[in-house]
């Protein structure tokens, strides 16, 4: 998932919000197992800063359950799923 989203033509919020995911069913003792690119990371970190919430609300939220659309419609969320996100990114970079 920091592959596609370091390496899609266009940033997919979806791609985001998978990692966001992903991120609670990680143990931290294995976020050091997990190896990426120098590159891969730091283009990712960057992509999470691309993401409108408008890119969001239409890629991520439409298809979504209606209980999840009324947690994750609001740009205060996807700014925790984008702060999140980033802070994996950092403890996988160590």
């Amino acid at each position: 998932k920091l592959q596609a989203l370091a390496g899609r033509k266009i940033t997919q919020p979806r791609d985001l919000f998978d990692i966001y995911i992903l991120n609670s069913q990680i143990n931290p003792s294995d976020i050091e197992k997990i190896k990426v690119s120098a590159e891969i990371i730091k283009k990712a970190h960057e992509n999470i800063f691309v993401i409108s919430f408008e890119q969001f609300k239409n890629t991520v939220i439409f298809y979504l359950s209606k209980d999840d659309q009324t947690i994750y419609n609001t740009p205060d969320v996807l700014d925790e799923i984008k702060l999140t996100t980033a802070n994996l990114i950092e403890k996988i970079k160590k």
